[in-house]
């Protein structure tokens, strides 16, 4: 299966690439703005997702599956980089997602909760209030709009050898 990831090489991305090169049948691409070698299954496009000309010419090339994982700037969660990662979302979910049916992931975050303790129920209502929150909770509402199906996923605490 044609899966393109982008933010492949951040600390999330590079533990999906091991996971999804487990399996042979897919055809794994990532993005990256300097040019790395590919290998073991994962082929490099050199590119950038602020760039609207890249963002086209990756909606037409026949991905199945894209997950949606990058994030300019961390660990700076401020307003300027909020705002830019909203309308680089916003842009490169609503260009590839027009160009075929394809199952779309796309990473959230438990800050969508806001500073909360205790356990967070199904049934809770994501309510944050700093800027990368409301940027994350921004794109999950565009995204809603698309009327696409998708997959959003809220990671609690992520931690580990690279972070």
């Amino acid at each position: 299966m044609k899966t393109l990831i982008t933010g492949a090489s951040g600390f999330v991305g590079n533990r999906l690439v091991k996971e999804l090169q487990k399996d042979a049948e897919n055809e794994l691409f990532g993005i990256s703005r300097i040019h790395r070698e590919s290998k073991n299954n994962l082929n490099w496009i050199t590119g950038d997702l602020n760039d609207p000309i890249f963002v086209n010419s990756l909606a037409n090339m026949g991905f199945k599956k894209v997950f949606h994982l990058s994030w300019e700037g961390l660990p700076d969660r401020g307003k300027s980089y909020s705002e830019l990662n909203y309308k680089i979302s916003k842009k490169f979910l609503e260009t590839i997602s027009s160009s075929n049916e394809i199952e779309l992931n796309v990473i959230g975050s438990c800050l969508e909760y806001g500073n909360i303790t205790g356990p967070v129920r199904d049934s809770d209502i994501p309510r944050g209030e700093d800027d990368f929150a409301l940027a994350k909770l921004a794109i999950h509402e565009f995204i809603k709009s698309l009327n696409i199906p998708y997959k959003w996923y809220r990671p609690f605490y992520i931690y580990g050898i690279g972070q």
